[in-house]
């Protein structure tokens, strides 16, 4: 089984939406990314990849990771915040073996500083980032690591068709919960002696500036 996964990670402005198939992202925009072990990586190594990946710098900037998955059928998309090295596992090896497509949706924030009466500097959440480029950056492949396979930009959201109804009130602690009671079984079978790249050895890579929050 290959490592190399191919993600579709969307971004920009728009409006999170919710149709028959539960969440819909057709209104962003979107590129679909090949991401070398992908099983294997840290979330601070898949962190450190978006981060390049936008242009960010963690000193400036912190960003948000949604994805989406299914947990029945007919499939019906719901939301998955997205944070620690478990979580993105469990994510990846469950909705791979499920033959689901992968999907991020990033947000930026810039960080800004404020000084309390006490004393002291502190970091907190400010504006979102929203940035525009008229065309897609060039990549710069090295050894394969990194493919942008095509721009996606304002492309429907439409991974498998499904029928349902649009539920808003998703339980997103449940379905972290499910994630990771599923995800155990695969864990067993990860090689707790796999190299974990620090992004030395990845080439340079970016997408479009243009991230909002929901």
């Amino acid at each position: 089984m290959s490592d190399d996964l191919y993600f579709q990670v969307f971004y920009g402005s728009g409006e999170v939406r919710y149709g028959p198939e539960g969440v819909d992202f057709s209104e962003f925009s979107s590129i679909t990314k090949k991401i070398p072990r992908a099983r294997e990586r840290t979330w601070i190594s898949i962190s450190n990849w978006l981060f390049k990946a936008f242009g960010l710098s963690r000193d400036e900037h912190e960003i948000s990771v949604i994805s989406v998955v299914s947990r029945r059928e007919p499939v019906f998309w719901e939301l998955l915040p997205l944070e620690g090295t478990q979580n993105w596992w469990n994510y990846v090896n469950i909705s791979s073996s499920r033959g689901l497509p992968l999907v991020l949706f990033v947000q930026a924030f810039e960080k800004i500083s404020f000084r309390t009466e006490a004393g002291g500097d502190h970091e907190g959440q400010g504006d979102i980032v929203s940035e525009e480029t008229e065309t897609m950056h060039e990549s710069h492949e090295e050894d394969g690591e990194l493919e942008i396979l095509e721009d996606d930009r304002h492309a429907a959201h439409e991974p498998r068709q499904a029928t349902g109804q649009a539920d808003e009130g998703e339980n997103i602690p449940e379905i972290v919960e499910e994630f990771q009671r599923e995800g155990e079984e695969h864990h067993n079978a990860m090689n707790d002696d796999s190299s974990d790249d620090d992004d030395d050895d990845d080439e340079d890579y970016h997408v479009p500036h243009k991230l909002v929050r929901l």
